[in-house]
């Protein structure tokens, strides 16, 4: 085998490309493999342009009961990066703006000694006279496929149940892409599982850094590596995922990662 390393950069895909996360590219020639032969993916920089809070994760489902008649609200949170202290406010607000119909109102506060985020549910009606209730709803009550919630911030896997007067609190879980998945069914044996439904996967990539830096990262380690055996390669697909199976928005940024190929002895 003549080519021994194939460099790639997202400034290049193809036109039919959707993005710099879901991509194909064309190489010059075809590169056919010979038997024995595996491939690394090393030199990988990627820009951290993704936020905290994005489509992947920014949905809130309520459900609010007063005298037992049950009404639901579905909130869309603000994309970009929140602090304990500024998450808190925007959830006050957004959540508030919901309630005022209502006339009720949620107080939260956020303890940074703790990384606790606390609720006070007020039931501000002039006239009272049954309980008011409102629930954070799960995603497994939720019937949509995807929810997109914001469940995994608020580290909510069950129902949460809001009531008058009395504290809610949970903590807060901001560090929201921990690891990257690139995938490529071009690339990928499908000898690979995970317990989280990709067997395309071809790179783990841990999130070492932090918004608006390089995120650097090689192939540190010897059995790191797919075995691309007797295979032609033109035109390559990639997917830069996190765990559950969203595509990465890059916000319109590119990057770059080189592709190995050594025989095996």
């Amino acid at each position: 085998m003549d080519i021994k390393k194939v460099y790639i950069d997202t400034r290049f895909k193809t036109a039919d490309s959707k993005s710099s996360s879901d991509f194909y590219v064309e190489l010059p020639r075809a590169l056919n493999i010979p038997d024995k032969c595996v491939c690394y993916i090393d030199d990988i920089v990627i820009p951290v342009s993704w936020t905290s809070i994005d489509a992947r994760n920014q949905m809130l489902y309520l459900g609010i009961k007063i005298d037992d008649v049950v009404s639901t609200e579905t909130i869309t949170f603000d994309t970009g990066n929140y602090t304990g202290v500024t998450f808190a406010s925007a959830f006050e607000s957004k959540v508030n703006a919901a309630l005022l119909a209502y006339q009720l109102s949620l107080t939260v506060s956020y303890d940074i000694m703790n990384n606790k985020l606390e609720m006070v549910l007020s039931d501000d009606r002039s006239m009272v006279i049954g309980d008011a209730e409102i629930v954070i709803l799960s995603d497994a009550e939720i019937d949509i496929a995807n929810p997109k919630t914001l469940n995994g911030v608020l580290m909510l896997s069950t129902t949460a149940n809001l009531l008058t007067g009395i504290a809610f609190s949970t903590y807060l879980d901001l560090h929201t892409t921990r690891n990257l998945y690139l995938t490529s069914s071009s690339l990928g044996s499908y000898n690979t599982v995970s317990n989280f439904g990709y067997d395309t996967i071809i790179k783990k990539i841990p999130v070492r850094f932090n918004y608006n830096e390089m995120l650097f990262d090689n192939s540190e380690s010897g059995y790191d590596y797919l075995d691309v055996s007797k295979r032609s390669l033109r035109r390559i697909d990639f997917r830069l995922q996190d765990s559950f199976s969203n595509i990465i928005n890059l916000n319109g940024n590119h990057w770059s990662f080189s592709l190995i190929f050594q025989l095996l002895d």
